[in-house]
């Protein structure tokens, strides 16, 4: 169902079914690993765990938004591949590693009736597409009726949502992915806990908290230590940077600054000449012309913060 998009042929393969199988253990392991948590008697919930219900919660009510339109058109194959996203990537890669307890530590009742909720939901989303193992699982969170079944349950509702604090959280989640992919390069421990130093109100993330848990931080600080050892980085028009404990080999990190500039300045170049291009601006349509105006503001920051970068170590 997912590779058959609409009026074309599909040629069957086995290893298309390797997705779906992924994907049904991928759904399993998360069930399992909610329901295998300890449970406090505690009814709170932290910043973190608030953070992450408020986010989802929104992120489902615009993928059902989505869907909606996707089944009116019957782009059934869209549909699903938007469902898949949701699961795997919101739910699964972000949703449960946001509200994940430390090893051996407990949850609240709250927390955990409250991603029972969710995953319901998510359940009600895929039946249609995964009947069987929706309904076992449906029947395993809690006991029911033959009246109550899944197949036979109401389709969520719409309700509004806000997609500004959507944004927010992709900003939280581009800010994160920078850390990790920061940690990755320079060789640095997952458990060793850093400090994220910006020069814009702090303000601006909404979700500061998710971000020191997921990005493995000390805390956020207001300023900037351009005295310090450590790395520069980008997202959106906000700049970071991460001071490190361990020192770096100055010539290595300025040969990967240079070679990282020389690319950009050649990106920008080629898409400088697109728009100095008179007969691609009159012909392409104007979302075009704008996406590619976009591309030329981002590499000529992205630009200016490897000359920062490298200005530093000389």
């Amino acid at each position: 169902m997912l590779s058959s998009v609409a009026g074309n042929d599909l040629l069957f393969d086995e290893n298309l079914c390797k997705q779906g199988k992924n994907f049904a253990i991928k759904i399993w392991n998360s069930f399992r690993l909610i329901f295998s948590w300890k449970i406090s008697k505690s009814n709170t919930l932290s910043k973190v765990e608030t953070q992450a219900i408020f986010w989802y919660e929104n992120k489902f009510q615009k993928t059902l938004e989505k869907l909606e339109i996707q089944f009116i058109k019957y782009r059934i194959s869209e549909a699903l591949m938007t469902i898949y996203k949701l699961i795997w990537e919101d739910f699964c890669s972000w949703f449960l590693e946001l509200i994940k307890p430390d090893y051996n530590k407990p949850v609240s009742s709250k927390l955990i009736k409250k991603v029972q909720i969710i995953f319901e939901r998510n359940l009600k989303l895929l039946h249609p597409f995964m009947p069987f193992i929706t309904e076992e699982l449906w029947h395993r969170i809690s006991t029911r009726r033959p009246d109550e079944a899944l197949c036979i349950s109401k389709w969520p509702e719409i309700q509004n949502y806000d997609n500004q604090s959507l944004e927010h959280f992709q900003l939280a989640k581009d800010i994160i992915v920078s850390i990790r992919k920061i940690r990755k390069e320079k060789g640095i421990e997952s458990k060793e806990k850093l400090i994220l130093q910006m020069n814009n109100d702090k303000k601006v993330l909404k979700f500061s908290e998710s971000i020191i848990k997921l990005g493995g931080l000390e805390k956020i600080e207001r300023n900037i230590d351009k005295t310090l050892n450590g790395c520069f980085f980008r997202v959106k028009k906000l700049e970071f940077f991460m001071p490190l404990k361990k020192s770096l080999d100055n010539k290595l990190e300025i040969k990967k600054i240079e070679d990282e500039l020389s690319y950009a300045i050649g990106f920008l170049k080629s898409v400088e000449k697109k728009l100095l291009n008179s007969k691609f601006v009159e012909n392409a349509p104007k979302k075009i012309i704008e996406i590619e105006k976009k591309k030329a503001l981002d590499a000529n920051e992205k630009i200016a913060l490897l000359r920062k970068s490298l200005d530093k170590f000389n």
